[in-house]
């Protein structure tokens, strides 16, 4: 048996995290006191939360061992592993007459740098500036908050780092580990670059796509990656490419996404596998079972950058909402909305918003981000902490090296802002759903309202199937009446995947909503109208225009149960 090693902490001795697999055993075992080799141990706080289960995909959701669902939120670490010039405190432009260029990527950065100092000197500024940006601490705030899941934006280049890469993911996962919150590893900058974007890493490269020695180099790193991780549970998924813009068409993305698929499948058949489209277009995903894919989850990201007010960011996710949910079905895999924001114009109403139409959903999202300092400061919806005006900012073009260290400690955590509004919005609550699967239909000469006709007469009602043809491919009207069953909640609201074609909906003799189009889902609050006592009746009135007809995709209704 190894000896542990110990780190002195007070007047006691406790085993460092290294060693923890030995000796909690031992601590849990003796509750208060235990001698070992002669020294003795007093128990400490528990130093790692409860094991996460492993992650899976069922159909259209994520689930953990037993087969429940889990919906993954939380922040992006964005700026740690990958410094994004417009949300990092580093002045960019040099001054007149310097020989060095204005920095406009992580790259830039650490050159200027390097040619200032040197290799080792640069590389140990790097190592603080991490230190700084983010800590364990970070992860034990972000799970006291009640987030889950953080994103782990990282690039290739750490590999070259004198720690490598790997000393760096280690360090996020096993602190995550101990908070209890899960990891989703996020290649943001490939071998190659897989766009022209600053966001890789490296601006204007964009050769993934166009030299397959850098699809092979990104395959073995990611090979590389699920073979160190496969046995940790708390790694939620693998996101193969961020932002994917370099591919010239969906063929050409989705053939490197197979690469890199089956390169983690030769080596962790457990972790789940994320897939972006690139900015392509939810219909550019592909069918992962067409494939022979299996744990996959499609992504998307959402952004509107010329966005003229905060209702745009409210259509945006509308409309993003009733794409996804009436084309996810037929892919049967699971979507999560890997970054996304409502800057211009954003605030915290709008962002709960926001969230909550992806949680009625029941969609894992990652918010866009954690921390931002980008000049000249100051709060916005891009950032749970922000510095603010008047911080220092970094000067790689003239700052000493003891003068950026001492920089860096303005952006450690406790040192920056909390926007308390934004973490609040972000909290929206869990919503859990209930398929109604039981509906009667019958046909109607023409759309008319129900004050006009008796929906309550027996008539000619007959029970139907969702998906069902109840037009018989020709056109006309029709009503699906069902009852919903007594619940306690907070807020309701009906979820429709898809209608074909037109759809009003009616509810206990209110009309709330009309859908029009074949394609699109949609919802409607039943709050206003919804009787304590009973009985609920929802009434669709279903145009056909052409062809088959009716309600040809799932029906939920999402609840926040009362109290949360």
């Amino acid at each position: 048996m190894t000896v542990p090693h110990f780190a002195r902490t007070g007047h006691s001795m406790l085993a460092s995290s290294e060693d923890s697999h030995i000796v909690m055993p031992i601590l849990r075992k003796f509750p208060k006191f235990v001698l070992i080799f002669g020294l003795t141990i007093s128990l400490p706080a528990p130093i790692f939360a409860a094991p996460l289960s492993f992650l899976s995909t069922e159909s259209t959701h994520v689930v953990d061992q037993l087969h429940q669902p889990v919906e993954l939120r939380g922040p992006n670490l964005g700026g740690w592993l990958l410094e994004e010039m417009w949300m990092s405190p580093f002045i960019t432009k040099p001054p007149t007459g310097s020989p060095h260029r204005p920095i406009k990527d992580a790259a830039g950065l650490w050159k200027t740098i390097e040619a200032r100092f040197g290799r080792d000197e640069a590389y140990h500024l790097k190592k603080d500036w991490r230190d700084a940006w983010l800590g364990e601490s970070d992860f034990v705030r972000i799970k006291a908050a009640g987030f889950n899941c953080v994103r782990l934006p990282f690039i290739y280049d750490a590999q070259n780092d004198p720690d490598g890469l790997l000393f760096w993911l280690d360090r996020a996962v096993g602190w995550a580990e101990k908070a209890g919150i899960y990891v989703i590893l996020d290649m943001h900058g490939a071998p190659g670059r897989q766009s022209k974007g600053d966001i890789t890493g490296e601006a204007d490269i964009d050769r993934l796509f166009k030299e397959p020695r850098y699809v092979e180099e990104t395959a073995a790193l990611w090979q590389k990656i699920a073979r160190r991780y496969r046995g940790r549970s708390n790694v939620a998924a693998y996101d193969l490419l961020n932002e994917p813009m370099g591919a010239p068409n969906p063929t050409t993305l989705h053939l490197v996404h197979e690469r890199l698929y089956r390169a983690i499948r030769e080596v962790d058949e457990r972790h789940i596998v994320i897939v972006e489209d690139g900015y392509k277009g939810f219909d550019s995903l592909p069918y992962p079972a067409a494939l022979g894919w299996k744990n996959v989850m499609l992504s998307l990201h959402s952004y509107d950058f010329d966005a003229k007010n905060a209702q745009a960011h409210r259509r945006q996710v509308d409309g993003l909402v009733s794409e996804v949910a009436s084309k996810l079905n037929a892919r049967h895999v699971p979507f999560y909305l890997g970054e996304f924001n409502i800057e211009p114009y954003g605030n915290p109403e709008t962002l709960n918003y926001f969230v909550k139409a992806l949680q009625r959903r029941g969609y894992s999202w990652s918010f866009w981000t954690y921390k931002v300092a980008g000049l000249p400061g100051g709060r916005s919806v891009w950032g749970w902490y922000h510095v603010p005006n008047g911080f220092k900012p970094i000067d790689p073009f003239n700052d000493s090296s003891a003068q950026m260290r001492e920089k860096f400690t303005q952006f450690r955590t406790p040192n920056m802002v909390e926007y308390q509004e934004l973490k609040e919005a972000l909290g929206a609550p869990t919503f859990s759903r209930l398929a109604i699967e039981k509906w009667d239909f019958r046909k109607s000469a023409s759309g008319v309202d129900p004050s006009t006709e008796d929906l309550s007469a027996k008539g000619d009602w007959r029970g139907v199937e969702i998906g069902e043809d109840v037009f018989d491919a020709k056109p006309g009207f029709g009503w699906f009446k069902s009852v919903l069953p007594p619940v306690v909640a907070t807020e309701k609201t009906l979820l429709f995947d898809s209608a074909d074609d037109n759809a009003t909906v009616y509810f206990n003799g209110h009309r709330l909503t009309k859908h029009e189009g074949w394609t699109g889902a949609f919802e409607a609050s039943l709050d206003e109208f919804w009787k304590a006592d009973g009985p609920n009746e929802v009434a669709v009135l279903v145009e056909n225009t052409a062809q088959g007809g009716g309600l040809t995709g799932k029906v939920n209704l999402a609840l926040v149960p009362a109290g949360k």
